[in-house]
């Protein structure tokens, strides 16, 4: 339902939601642990389940669907532009250099910068208001061009990704850490805002399908090939792996997505 050239606008808002309700979910589930009990977190976790039912049920409407082209209801359809094929490849690349900071940034602070348990938790959590700024960038998405955005975020991130290690202290990795997720925040909504315009001509609900799928592929493949750098290699190499590999998705997303080539337009 997002209107034409509001793309970027909405997904911001949408990703805001989801990334605030993701770094808010741990710390509140904590505070009502600590106050009460684990059985009381799930229980809380069941009673918003059911508001969200509920709140589907009472408010979001049936809409008029917007199916792709004749020849374009194959969930593999979106993969025949060359665009969307970008696009997935950036966020199945920025994926994996997700899954570096959830599964291997708490190890690293603790093993090698010696940081508490508490410090380390708000590490992880200061992504949260940085993460909600994609409700800003995602209007940006739409007014400037969204292919230097995705560029520019995706190889920032790759770069303070791999730049990690090199991290002395508390301070510098929350910096690094930040300025991934900044990159990330910079690049993602325009790249949403690209598979809503492209899915009104292959099938909305196959691009974002497939949009999804890459991010999991990416943050599930991630964690077991650079747990076994790791091992191999050391823990700091799993950083410089997955920057590369995000800066691969950037490289990859720029060639098909270059000067010249065509954005569809349902009609």
């Amino acid at each position: 339902i997002a209107p034409e050239g509001g793309e970027g606008r909405w997904m911001g808002y949408f990703n805001a939601v989801l990334f605030a309700g993701m770094g808010a979910g741990p710390l509140i589930g904590g505070a009502i642990t600590d106050a009460f009990s684990i059985k009381t977190t799930f229980l809380v976790m069941a009673v918003l389940n059911a508001a969200g039912l509920a709140a589907t049920l009472l408010f979001l409407e049936e809409m008029p669907r917007k199916t792709g082209a004749h020849g374009h209801d194959s969930i593999f359809a979106p993969l025949r532009s060359r665009i969307l094929r970008g696009v997935f490849g950036y966020r199945m690349a920025a994926g994996v250099g997700t899954s570096s900071l959830m599964a291997f940034l708490p190890l690293f602070a603790g093993l090698k910068l010696g940081l508490s348990a508490s410090l380390i938790g708000i590490l992880i959590a200061a992504r949260t208001p940085v993460a909600v700024l994609q409700s800003y960038t995602g209007q940006l998405a739409d007014r400037w061009n969204r292919r230097t955005m995705v560029v520019w975020g995706g190889l920032v991130s790759a770069a303070a990704i791999a730049l990690l290690p090199l991290s002395g202290g508390f301070w510098l990795l929350l910096f690094f850490y930040l300025a991934a997720t900044l990159g990330q925040t910079y690049g993602i909504p325009p790249a949403n805002a690209y598979v809503v315009h492209e899915g009104r001509v292959y099938g909305m609900g196959a691009s974002m399908t497939m949009f999804m799928m890459a991010m999991q592929v990416g943050n599930g493949v991630g964690p077991v090939v650079l747990g076994s750098i790791a091992d191999r290699l050391g823990l700091p190499s799993a950083f410089y792996a997955a920057g590369i590999c995000a800066a691969g998705g950037v490289a990859s997303f720029a060639w098909m997505v270059r000067s010249g080539t065509r954005e569809n337009t349902a009609r």
